[in-house]
């Protein structure tokens, strides 16, 4: 279990790092983030998945401008 929660709390991105900049913009824990994210996730897949490959692609986009 504290694996786990290590890897949830590590600042790092897991995947696209849309949690990790969702919770650096809103000053989130990124642990709490992303469990959120995965109850929503869970909640209503279909629209979290649309809403994360967006996410995902605007947080490549950033960070590719510098």
């Amino acid at each position: 279990m504290e694996k786990l929660i290590e890897k949830l709390t590590y600042k790092s991105k897991i995947m696209c790092g849309v949690c990790r900049y969702l919770a650096k913009q809103f000053g989130w824990s990124v642990m709490w983030t992303r469990v959120i994210s995965v109850f929503i996730l869970i909640a209503n897949p279909v629209v979290t998945l649309l809403a994360y490959i967006v996410m995902a692609m605007m947080v490549s986009q950033k960070h590719s401008q510098y």
